[in-house]
């Protein structure tokens, strides 16, 4: 999908022809035909209204950009900040002899699955979003493969006019990361100059997501296990708060942490006239 659209009638996303499924699917992954929602998400500006007879813009959490916070304990993505994702598909696994899985990335808990084609339409933002629909918890959007993969091409004959030589059948010890979102290693680019942004950072809010921070330590993970990655990863950033409780709890723990300071300086008080009255009343 594209965000020059979303706001026209009508609008659906459907799947790319990659043509990697079946490769994929050899090597033990396979990434569905949907799009995630997800409640944590990156904020898009969407008129709501009018004041003074100018249009009032508001940022509102996009579902279709998720925001990943839930990470797996792995060297890969340890003490990494929150990542941007943009129409992130989820991803399953499937039986692959010899093919160690490991889940990297996961949307929230308020997540959902929607089923290509996807309807996308930015007016729905003005909508309040309903809790039971985004109810299908974690889902993974990249997985780490290990192992010795079979090739794709295993037992195919060789097409007229190639060399006979069969192709490998059997990899050597591989790693290869899929990650279902092309999006996380594109730069935005500045409107104004036509030059690219730095990876990972979102000019709608003006903030710096780790993208590059993952991308890297991929990079690393696949080329120097014990190398670059241990030292970039003794940096330790805070992990954003749960944004949906906030909204839903918020005002609550506010009112909770105002009132009962209060409340107990008021029964110290009373308690305090209380002691001294009862001492001294019947001083002579």
């Amino acid at each position: 999908a594209v965000m020059d659209s979303a706001s026209q009638d009508n609008y659906y996303a459907f799947p790319y022809e990659l043509k990697l499924e079946d490769q994929l699917f050899k090597y033990g992954v396979r990434i569905n035909l949907n799009l995630i929602q997800d409640r944590v998400a990156g904020k898009y500006p969407v008129v709501v209204g009018e004041v003074d007879n100018h249009p009032k813009v508001m940022q509102l959490e996009w579902p279709f950009f998720p925001l990943v916070t839930h990470y797996a304990n792995h060297p890969i993505t340890r003490n990494l900040d929150a990542t941007l994702t943009r129409f992130v598909s989820s991803i399953d696994t499937v039986k692959a002899v010899g093919i160690k899985k490991t889940a990297l990335l996961f949307s929230s808990s308020y997540s959902h699955r929607a089923a290509a084609p996807v309807k996308i339409d930015i007016n729905d933002l003005r909508k309040k979003p309903n809790p039971q629909y985004f109810r299908e918890g974690s889902i993974p959007m990249a997985y780490l493969l290990e192992g010795n993969f079979t090739s794709l091409y295993k037992n195919r004959f060789v097409p007229p006019g190639m060399d006979s030589v069969a192709p490998l059948a059997i990899s050597g010890p591989t790693k290869l990361i899929v990650l279902a979102d092309g999006d996380v290693a594109r730069n935005d680019v500045n409107p104004r100059t036509g030059q690219p942004l730095a990876l990972g950072f979102d000019p709608i809010v003006g903030y710096t997501f780790a993208n590059q921070d993952l991308l890297l330590n991929m990079m690393s993970f696949l080329t120097e296990e014990n190398g670059l990655i241990a030292a970039r990863n003794k940096e330790v950033k805070i992990r954003p708060l749960d944004q949906v409780k906030i909204k839903r709890e918020g005002t609550f723990w506010q009112t909770l942490n105002v009132a009962i300071p209060l409340v107990l300086m008021i029964l110290f008080g009373i308690g305090k006239a209380w002691v001294r009255k009862r001492k001294y009343a019947n001083f002579q």
